[in-house]
């Protein structure tokens, strides 16, 4: 798919307006790795002409799994949701706990449409799509009920005694806990539930925490994106807590970063800062480096590229 961006003597304000759109759209992309850049300059153009003309090509994700359910808002439905979730995890090889935690997820939001989403004796339709590279699972719920985003409602304490807190309460705090990322949007009248969550090990960060000649070293794994980026927070958290350390970020094996990995880096610089220590990033490769320089981080931070 090719997107093309063209401005000629518009109003600025209407430029401002499509560059801000085309803006959120371009990381949207960049966040996928699913976005490179092609040659959109006309050859008979001058580059200082006042039409401007860009574009970009966005490659199609290689799914290696589809599928699609349509049901309608009914308690008897979920039968067909299990049958859907069975034959996931059968084309995908997926053991048995992932197997449970997919149909946990699936059961949970689903009945929670199926009960609340539409006005009692309407019926309704309720949208599924799975999707899959091979390293991991993405889940796509679609209805046209009542506006509701799962993601802000507050779960209660479960750390207090099931039987003094408040009855319920458990579904949407079950989902947030086994999914990497779970986004909504409300479209064209429709709640677009997005789930993700890795499959496939082999696509975490692979951290690993070395100390030598005085220096705590971080040596990363091949990504840090939207995914994996919760656990390598988690990973790289105890090589902070000393005050005063001194902090290497290796990124020998990076070959991708997202805005979820910039925003730790940005954390981990705010957080070595405050304990008066230093930390720099080493064995950059170019294309990690180009996004750190858009973003300033080479302005205030050492960071070395390959050799």
């Amino acid at each position: 798919m090719t997107v093309t961006l063209i401005t000629e003597n518009y109003h600025f304000f209407s430029v401002f307006v499509c560059l801000n759109v085309f803006f959120h759209f371009f990381c949207s992309m960049i966040e996928q790795n699913d976005l490179f850049f092609t040659d959109g300059l006309r050859n008979d153009a001058d580059s200082s002409d006042n039409r401007t003309l860009m574009c970009l090509s966005v490659k199609e994700r290689n799914d290696v799994m589809t599928k699609q359910l349509s049901i309608i808002n009914r308690v008897e439905e979920l039968r067909c949701v299990t049958q859907f979730v069975d034959d996931i995890a059968k084309e995908l090889n997926l053991n048995e706990e992932m197997h449970m935690n997919i149909g946990l997820v699936l059961e949970e939001m689903v009945s929670n449409v199926i009960f609340y989403a539409y006005p009692k004796d309407i019926v309704g339709t309720i949208n599924l799509c799975a999707k899959s590279d091979g390293q991991s699972l993405t889940l796509l719920l679609s209805d046209k009920g009542y506006a509701f985003d799962p993601t802000q409602i507050e779960s209660n304490d479960m750390e207090a005694n099931p039987a003094e807190r408040p009855i319920g309460g458990m579904g949407i705090y079950i989902v947030k806990n086994i999914m990497n990322h779970v986004s909504y949007q409300r479209l064209d009248g429709r709640n677009l539930l997005t789930m993700s969550i890795i499959i496939n090990e082999r696509v975490l960060s692979m951290t690993q925490i070395l100390q030598q000649d005085g220096q705590t070293i971080i040596k990363t794994g091949a990504r840090i994106d939207t995914l994996n980026a919760p656990q390598f927070e988690r990973d790289i958290e105890p090589a902070l807590a000393e005050p005063g350390v001194d902090l290497v970020m290796d990124c020998q094996e990076l070959t991708f970063i997202a805005s979820s990995g910039l925003r730790i880096i940005q954390k981990t610089m705010r957080s070595v800062t405050t304990g008066k220590g230093n930390f720099k990033i080493i064995n950059v490769s170019p294309s990690v480096y180009k996004v750190l320089k858009m973003t300033g981080f080479t302005k205030f931070m050492t960071i070395e590229q390959k050799a």
